[in-house]
């Protein structure tokens, strides 16, 4: 027990005091940020679906999250009814990503999406340790790889090997994949064809 709560103090102290020498998001004009930026933590306050929700950086201004590398089943969006597997990945999203859920976000060269969201990847601490959200949520089958934005070659095959666990043990959505409806990147020969940045970085 004392174990216990000893390392809930050293994450309490760790998460408090490095957000002290992090910038305020709310300060930040993102359309011409060029500077590298340090990971980021704060807390989960809102799930919109499973890729995006919102985070508090302990600033008065809560932001949301645009999660590279993965789309789910769209819920939300009234121009478009309720997609197959959206409620599941939704209730997924939002079982794990509760209230006060400690976040960490990796940035790439894109800082944020066309919405204006942070385009990030998502760290969410689990049982003692940092998971990445992407690859926990490509792994279950409860989201999709979606390589629309560029991020590392590495990070993109890896990406699509967690799918093909999902898709190889019919885990989530890969139970019935013919029912999805979002668009669908399950090998590195159509992620060459199809993605430009990838074909770019490869040749």
């Amino acid at each position: 027990m004392k174990k216990k709560i000893y390392s809930i103090f050293l994450l309490f102290y760790f998460v408090t005091f490095s957000f002290a020498n992090l910038p305020d998001p709310s300060t930040i004009d993102f359309s011409i940020y060029t500077g590298d930026l340090p990971d980021w933590y704060g807390y989960i306050v809102r799930v919109a679906d499973g890729d995006t929700f919102y985070i508090d950086f302990y600033s008065e201004k809560k932001m949301s999250c645009r999660v590279r590398g993965i789309d789910t089943p769209e819920t939300v969006d009234k121009r478009k009814p309720v997609q197959y597997w959206g409620p599941e990945a939704s209730a997924f999203a939002k079982k794990w990503l509760t209230t006060e859920t400690i976040v960490r976000l990796d940035f790439e060269d894109e800082i944020t999406d066309p919405f204006g969201r942070l385009l990030a990847t998502p760290w969410i601490y689990k049982d003692g340790e940092w998971v990445n959200w992407a690859k926990f949520a490509l792994e279950t089958g409860n989201a999709l790889f979606y390589p629309k934005y560029p991020m590392p070659i590495e990070m993109a095959q890896d990406y699509l090997k967690y799918q093909q666990h999902a898709i190889d043990n019919k885990l989530g959505m890969w139970q019935n994949p013919e029912k999805i409806e979002n668009e669908i990147c399950t090998s590195l020969e159509q992620l060459y064809n199809e993605y430009y940045w990838y074909r770019k970085a490869i040749d």
